[in-house]
């Protein structure tokens, strides 16, 4: 499990959620409150791990984070700002300090443009040249385990587990200070995981990057993360270092997702 707990907790908050809920109206039916009175931060350098069964939340907190979907009541803070009072051009400015890895990393990437025009492309967007944009790139493609020869490749050619590592090169390129990953690694096999995570661990680390890595596999989170937060149908109901959580759980939830995964 990882460590630097102390360390780490006096990080300014890149990412802090203050009493935030989430409530959906449904035609003909009660509203479901997706979230409730979540308040956390993710300090900078620092991997919080966010768990749960599905249908905890976690799926509506990252689309919350990622300035998608607009909380109820409270605020969800990036760098101290409120993202629902952000004009656009600091939107834009939100989407590069807020990076994200998805689940189904085929998915995430336009099938007809290749890995090295998606990594360069938001660098161009935001106004590198075509020959700086491709230098960083392909320092990245190395930094992140790919080849150069897989620049000119297009999704379907490669594996997953490459795919992803093309998807977090994608990510670091824009330089942000937070990168979530929303079940980034439950789509790739144990020992692709396993090196996927190594990846996380050691940028993180490089980079000072804050991270908040939402996934149902506690063994990843125990392997990945400083600390650990629980979410039971939309309430945060355990957190603390993972160590802590994970060894010795005091609430029932979190007892009964650590059983259930031996």
């Amino acid at each position: 499990m990882s460590g630097g707990q102390e360390s780490k907790a006096a990080a300014p908050a890149v990412l802090e959620l203050v009493h935030v809920r989430k409530v959906f109206a449904r035609r003909g039916q009660e509203s479901l409150a997706a979230v409730e009175d979540s308040s956390f931060a993710v300090g900078a350098g620092e991997s919080v791990g966010l768990v749960g069964e599905s249908g905890s939340g976690k799926t509506t907190t990252a689309q919350m984070v990622l300035g998608l979907l607009a909380p109820t009541s409270g605020q969800v803070l990036v760098d101290g700002r409120d993202v629902r009072e952000l004009g656009r051009r600091e939107r834009r400015d939100l989407c590069r300090a807020v990076q994200a890895v998805f689940q189904d990393p085929m998915g995430s990437f336009d099938p007809r443009r290749t890995l090295g025009y998606s990594v360069c492309e938001g660098m161009r967007n935001v106004g590198e040249s075509r020959e700086e944009a491709r230098r960083r790139a392909l320092a990245l493609f190395a930094r992140c385990g790919l080849g150069a020869e897989l620049f000119s490749r297009y999704p379907r050619e490669v594996s997953g587990g490459q795919c992803q590592r093309a998807a977090i090169a994608r990510a670091l390129a824009m330089d942000p200070k937070l990168l979530l990953c929303d079940e980034a690694t439950s789509a790739l096999d144990a020992t692709v995981q396993r090196q996927v995570v190594e990846l996380l661990s050691g940028l993180c680390r490089e980079r000072g990057l804050a991270m908040l890595f939402i996934s149902h596999d506690l063994a990843l989170v125990g392997q990945l993360c400083d600390r650990v937060l629980v979410m039971e149908k939309g309430r945060i109901v355990e957190s603390g270092p993972v160590e802590e959580v994970l060894l010795r759980p005091r609430h029932p939830y979190t007892q009964r997702l650590l059983a259930s995964a031996l």
